[in-house]
């Protein structure tokens, strides 16, 4: 069975029809910017949304884990 899946990241697509076509070098690359845009198409129609993450990075909870309340 095929799927119409196919997975953009900043529109590179690393997903066509279910199957993974991207190499790791190339993800890696593409994780590395600061802000990243993820696009999955399942052939259903057109919905969007809007997902905000925060820095959850060793470094940031070091820092965080330095406040006292």
């Amino acid at each position: 069975m095929r799927f119409h899946i196919e997975i953009y990241i900043n529109k590179c697509k690393i997903v066509s029809n279910g199957i993974r076509n991207s190499k790791a070098k190339i993800l890696q690359n593409l994780f590395a910017n600061k802000e990243i845009n993820i696009t999955v198409d399942i052939g259903l129609g057109k919905k969007y949304a809007s997902i905000l993450t925060c820095d959850l990075t060793e470094e940031y909870i070091k820092i965080n884990a330095e406040y006292s309340t």
